[in-house]
């Protein structure tokens, strides 16, 4: 790898001093791409489900979002249970700040949209057989040759 004063550096000993460094990058590298897949496997699962209606995707969201938002507040509740707080109190935020600000509403509206996709998504995901063949990194052996 170099030489100091007429002394070789072998990559072996780089490797071993790098060995955990690089570990802990594939580990996250491999975190990092098990949340796409996992958010990858919802969306598919939410797709199926709009093949499966007859719809496009966008089409199946939003009439599944308008069905849910035509629940009653109480009913909702009950449906969904406590994972669905989000959406009361963004409901509750929603009709507080409605005439205030064009950007709030948006907000609010968006945090609702996105609380009952991730419900649905998570419906499906714990009802559906998914095998992943995505596998963590092994912790490299590394021997010090000189």
């Amino acid at each position: 790898m170099a030489e100091v004063n007429g002394h070789k550096v072998y990559s072996s000993e780089l490797s071993q001093l790098t060995t955990q460094e690089t570990f802990d990058l594939l580990n996250t590298a491999y975190e990092i791409k098990m949340k796409a897949l996992e958010d990858l496997i919802k969306q598919k699962l939410i797709e199926q489900e709009a093949t499966v209606a007859g719809k496009t995707f966008e089409t199946f969201l939003n009439d599944y979002i308008e069905k849910v938002m035509s629940i009653k507040e109480d009913s909702l509740l009950a449906v969904y249970g406590s994972v669905n707080e989000r959406i009361l109190h963004s409901r509750e935020r929603l009709n507080k700040i409605s005439s205030e600000s064009i950007e709030g509403t948006i907000s609010v509206k968006n945090d609702i949209r996105a609380a009952i996709i991730q419900h649905l998504a998570d419906s499906l995901y714990n009802k559906a057989q998914v095998k992943r063949y995505l596998y963590p990194p092994k912790q490299p052996n590394v021997l010090l040759v000189i």
